[in-house]
C-alpha cells in the first residue's frame, strides 16, 4: 500500500498560549476508499527522525484550510510555510512526490516562483473542470487560486475551471502535483475518486 505523510496545519491556542497542530481526519477515510495510508506526522516528530526514514514513504501531501503567509501576515501561516519549505525541499531532494492540496497547491505554486490572486464564487460550492479529455465536478473551498498566467514555468496546468483558473497542475518531472479541490473531502463526483488515485497511486 501506498504511504504518504501528511504535512500538520498550525494554530496558536490563545486560551492556552500554545503552539498546536492538526490534520483533518478525512484523509483517514479517503485513504481507505482509494487504497492509500495517509499518515500524520507533528513538526517535532519529522525533526526527530533520521533524515533518510522518509525514503520509506513515497510522499509528502500539504493540506488544505488557511491562507497563505503573504495574504494573511499571520505567525501561525509563517510558522507553517517555514516547515512544508523544509519538507518539501527534502522529500524532493529523493524524488518523492509532492502534492499540494487548495492552499498546499497554492504554495506550492509560490514556491516554484508563481503567484495567486483573488476569486470570486469558489467558496463552499462545487464546479466543473475541464482535463484532457473529459470533465468532472469538484468541490471548491478556496477564495484565492491561480491564473492561467500565474503558473511559473515549472508548472503546468492539467485542468482549469470555465473561468480559467487552474484547477490541477503537474511539475516538468511529475514530482509535484497540485490540486486545488479538496479529494478528502464530499463534494465531488465519482471521476475525481479515479482522478484521485492516479495522482496518489500512479508513478512519478
Amino acid at each position: 500500500m501506498r504511504k504518504y505523510l501528511l504535512a500538520p496545519r498550525i494554530f496558536f491556542d490563545s486560551s492556552r498560549q500554545e503552539w498546536t497542530e492538526s490534520f483533518d481526519p478525512a484523509w483517514l477515510s479517503f485513504g481507505r476508499k482509494i487504497g492509500v495510508d495517509f499518515q500524520h506526522i507533528s513538526s517535532l516528530e519529522y525533526h526527530s527522525i533520521p533524515k533518510h526514514s522518509i525514503s520509506r514513504v513515497d510522499g509528502l501531501v500539504l493540506q488544505g484550510g488557511g491562507d497563505l503567509f503573504s495574504i494573511s501576515l499571520n505567525e501561525c501561516d509563517k510558522k507553517r510555510e517555514e516547515l512544508e519549505s523544509e519538507m518539501v525541499t527534502e522529500f524532493l531532494k529523493i524524488n518523492k512526490r509532492v502534492i499540494g492540496i487548495c492552499r498546499g497547491a497554492q504554495f506550492l505554486c509560490q514556491l516554484e516562483g508563481g503567484q495567486v490572486r483573488r476569486t470570486v464564487g469558489h467558496v463552499g460550492t462545487s464546479h466543473l473542470i475541464h482535463t484532457r479529455p473529459k470533465k468532472f465536478t469538484v468541490n471548491s473551498y478556496h477564495s484565492w487560486g491561480i491564473g492561467p498566467d500565474d503558473l511559473p514555468p515549472t508548472l503546468e496546468a492539467m485542468a482549469l475551471d470555465d473561468t480559467g483558473f487552474v484547477e490541477l497542475f503537474l511539475g516538468n518531472k511529475r514530482d509535484i502535483i497540485g490540486l486545488m479541490w479538496h479529494p478528502e473531502r464530499s463534494g465531488n463526483s465519482l471521476e475525481v475518486f479515479d482522478c484521485a488515485r492516479e495522482v496518489f497511486l500512479e508513478e512519478s
